[in-house]
């Protein structure tokens, strides 16, 4: 029974999926918020030293949004992860 358990509780959890060439991951919650991950870049279109930005599809403008820039990869899909239990205007889902 508990694996049955184990087994909804990932059904429901959205999965990461890559999103484009330089390893950017997108991740899309029944809320209907989508983020994506991608690397923080500088002026010579190098690596900030593992630093990651943390974009948010804006559905009325069509483009993704910067939200914030975290180190490292794993921190920044930590809290992208509990950005995705709220709606857009702040309420807690689920």
């Amino acid at each position: 029974m508990n694996s049955f358990k184990t087994y909804i509780l990932e059904a429901k959890t959205p999965k990461w999926k890559k999103a484009g060439p330089d390893g950017e991951q997108e991740i899309t919650f029944p809320t209907g918020r989508k983020f994506k991950i991608e690397k923080q870049l500088d002026q010579n279109e190098r690596h900030q030293r593992g630093e990651y930005k943390v974009m948010e599809w804006d559905s009325k403008t069509r483009d993704w949004e910067w939200h914030e820039t975290y180190s490292p990869k794993w921190y920044a899909k930590e809290k992208v992860m509990e950005l995705g239990k709220y709606d857009q205007k702040g309420k807690k889902v689920g």
